[in-house]
């Protein structure tokens, strides 16, 4: 009887246990039947060089044709002969490439720069929260799913002309930076890549130092625009304001480092760019505004679901207070220079300005100095405090009459 379509479908189920059935003119093809009735084509093949028998399924019978089925099987059967084990190879490659695909969704731009901020960042650099902010706002936008080998050089020209564009030659730099550093991680210390595309000379040229001092009536809209900002991002730019330190340190700002009786906030060595321990004295307009945010964790300012983060991406909260206050071309690094060219309008010495914004201090004599300073820091934010308060309280003189001489 013809081995057909018609022959198989008559084929008897067997009580228990599988039949198999080869077909007489295709040595080694064949249909198995099982006890439940399934049918499936079978082949069975020797490797030239082994003496071990094969057999493999090839298919369901109705999922796959009968002549399809019989080509498949010659197929096997020729590499066979050949001393190739077609079955075994296919899986090996289909294997290698899960493998590989599973090895570009880790090598993901994304998952590198998870890695670089957990491994390396987190561990040997204070800022990496910047670095971070960095990732998400300016690479992954761009490049989120590619596979990190997949960057090539003209990649980076133009993610660096897209952010460039968008946010001046400062920001292309500092991007620039921090990718440089990942590719050279992932190159030198995790072997993710062989070749990292950014060379010398990419940077988008010399950054123009800024030298931008809020002026009375600028300063007097933002302060009147954080108010709109609400919290937590108007309480933090208005301690900004009367501290002048570092937007990464008041963000990161801890209920546990103020001291309310001795009106006097600690940042830990740790925290600040330093790497010393710096105290900042708080006036009484600055303890007025900590006094009335919210306490809803460790950190003053927070973010997260529960509220257990320092809050981070600033971008909107600066929009808000552009929109609001009408004030361009700004940053709030310009609080720091502002806080400080007043102070020193205030006749205090550049030393103590220094000593206030946390600089260091070079000189032969720092070396066996190691007071804080403290009182000399604390009539100057005070000083500092009342001229603001000042600017943004002006005093009404509608009643005041002019003598003639």
């Amino acid at each position: 009887m013809a081995f057909n379509n018609l022959y198989i479908k008559g084929l008897p189920i067997p009580d228990s246990g599988q039949k198999v059935y080869i077909a007489p003119t295709t040595p080694g093809f064949g249909v198995r039947v099982s006890y439940n009735g399934t049918k499936s084509f079978t082949v069975q093949y020797r490797v030239k060089g082994h003496s071990k028998r094969r057999r493999a399924t090839i298919g369901i019978v109705g999922d796959i044709k009968l002549a399809d089925a019989r080509e498949r099987a010659q197929e096997i059967k020729k590499h066979a002969r050949q001393g190739v084990d077609l079955l075994a190879e296919e899986r090996r490659l289909e294997e290698e490439a899960q493998i590989a695909e599973a090895r570009r969704d880790e090598d993901s731009i994304e998952s590198v720069c998870e890695l670089f901020i957990e491994r390396y960042a987190k561990k040997n650099t204070k800022y990496w929260h910047q670095t971070k902010a960095i990732f998400d706002t300016c690479v992954l936008p761009k490049w989120r799913d590619r596979p990190i080998g997949s960057i090539q050089r003209r990649d980076v020209v133009d993610l660096l002309d897209w952010i460039e564009d968008r946010s001046g030659i400062y920001r292309a730099n500092r991007t620039l930076a921090a990718i440089r550093k990942m590719f050279n991680w992932a190159m030198i210390e995790r072997a993710i890549i062989e070749s990292t595309p950014i060379i010398p000379g990419m940077s988008r040229g010399k950054e123009t130092k800024r030298d931008r001092v809020l002026t009375d009536q600028e300063l007097k809209a933002i302060w009147e625009a954080t108010d709109k900002t609400g919290y937590p991002y108007g309480n933090m730019d208005k301690l900004l304001i009367l501290t002048g330190q570092r937007v990464g340190e008041v963000s990161k700002m801890q209920w546990e480092d103020i001291d309310f009786d001795n009106r006097v906030w600690t940042l830990p060595a740790e925290e600040t760019k330093a790497n010393r321990r710096h105290e900042v004295p708080l006036s009484d307009l600055a303890l007025e505004i900590i006094e009335a945010t919210p306490c809803t964790g460790e950190y003053l300012f927070t973010s997260g679901r529960i509220g257990d983060k320092p809050i981070n991406g600033q971008s909107k909260s600066k929009a808000v207070l552009d929109e609001k206050s009408g004030v361009a071309g700004w940053r709030r690094h310009d609080y720091r220079r502002t806080m400080a060219t007043n102070i020193s309008r205030l006749h205090f010495t550049r030393f103590v300005i220094e000593r206030v914004l946390n600089h260091a201090d070079n000189s032969v004599t720092a070396v066996y100095d190691h007071g804080s300073y403290l009182d000399e820091k604390r009539d100057a934010l005070d000083a500092w405090a009342d001229k603001l308060q000042l600017i943004v309280n002006p005093p009404d003189d509608s009643n005041v009459v002019e003598l003639r001489g």
